[in-house]
């Protein structure tokens, strides 16, 4: 019959051949962290060096018109009145406006019944024979002649039939 001493034993070495590889991540990983807290105080005493040191100024930039400089509240955003997807930046200051720059934006614009000969810019719909239309390129082109700039959005629908045939004479 075994001794309990034995099963003990037993106990221990299988819980200490269980532990091992637990053991050395662990030893791995106090090199590790020993290496770190090293690389970690070099930089510390560089930080400490760069802080200690008086700043250096960057090269002085333009002075602004009359001394004056613009701010957020000076920043006026306003829409074209013929292309309702370009917007002007721009800085007022009292009565001295300074572009700053323009957007567009590539949103959709219906411009009604498609008329020969007139531009369409990408972003435009049109009809044309109860159908809607998109532009995907400048053109001067008519929708529905296979040019590439346009792309059926909505196709028209069949004509229902007349109501008084449903509903009968009144």
């Amino acid at each position: 019959m075994p001794k309990l001493e034995d099963f003990a034993e037993v106990v221990r070495l299988t819980i200490k051949a269980a532990l091992a590889p637990a053991e050395g991540r662990i030893a791995s990983l106090d090199r590790a962290l020993t290496e770190a807290r090293a690389d970690l105080s070099l930089v510390r005493e560089r930080l400490a060096i760069a802080e200690a040191r008086d700043p250096m100024p960057g090269p002085a930039g333009p002075a602004g018109k009359d001394g004056e400089a613009f701010t957020a509240g000076d920043l006026e955003c306003v829409q074209a009145p013929d292309d309702p997807r370009l917007v002007t930046l721009q800085f007022r200051k009292g009565d001295v406006i300074t572009p700053a720059g323009q957007l567009q934006f590539r949103v959709p614009v219906f411009c009604g019944v498609h008329q020969a000969g007139a531009s369409y810019e990408p972003g435009d719909l049109v009809t044309l024979q109860g159908s809607i239309w998109h532009c995907n390129a400048a053109t001067r082109e008519r929708p529905g002649t296979g040019a590439a700039a346009w792309t059926l959005a909505v196709k028209c629908g069949r004509d229902g039939k007349d109501a008084s045939l449903l509903v009968g004479p009144r």
